[in-house]
């Protein structure tokens, strides 16, 4: 059995986290109980759970108010992820970073693929994609990134993609989600 934690558990994506785990060991820790970028207290939740997998779902999702506040933005959607990357490194444990498809310009004709070029054109999309590169940055073998046209979408929606990811989180079929 892995030792799950969840970050931003208090939103949709980690509410809906948690119900997909029952039964398995899991921490859930909203944005009152920690703060990602915080790198003292991360490394505190992460050396007292010791988690065999960290689920950042955790992100400043005001898409408009990132445009007045890119600041608040970078430290959720790139400080964060950084933090917990570096913690991880130290300590061990992989890390699933959920990410959206605004790091795309959104000009492609077709569904992007999670490798096409990237170019975000909002404060949103910029601090997300800068939140993957510092994950990336820190240790890129140590888990998964997520990229979702809708930021999150419901356990319903998810079913096996790639062998190498936990089985709870084998994901996601879209165009099923999607249609629905």
């Amino acid at each position: 059995m892995n030792r799950w934690l969840i970050t931003g558990a208090g939103g949709q994506l980690g509410t809906d986290l948690k119900a997909a785990l029952v039964g398995e060991e899991v921490q859930a820790l909203g944005r009152a109980d920690l703060d990602i970028a915080d790198s003292t207290a991360v490394t505190r939740a992460i050396e007292d759970f010791a988690p065999d997998i960290v689920v950042n779902a955790a992100a400043y999702t005001a898409v408009d108010a990132a445009e007045s506040d890119e600041e608040a933005a970078y430290r959720v959607n790139a400080a964060g992820p950084g933090v917990l990357a570096t913690a991880l490194a130290k300590h061990g444990g992989r890390l699933i970073h959920v990410s959206t498809d605004y790091v795309f310009a959104g000009d492609a004709q077709r569904p992007y693929d999670v490798d096409d070029p990237t170019g975000p054109t909002s404060a949103y999309g910029r601090t997300k994609l800068a939140g993957e590169v510092k994950r990336i940055a820190k240790r890129s073998n140590m888990g998964f990134r997520l990229r979702s046209p809708l930021g999150w979408l419901p356990i319903s929606c998810m079913r096996e993609t790639p062998r190498s990811a936990p089985s709870q989180l084998r994901q996601i079929h879209i165009d099923h989600c999607l249609s629905e």
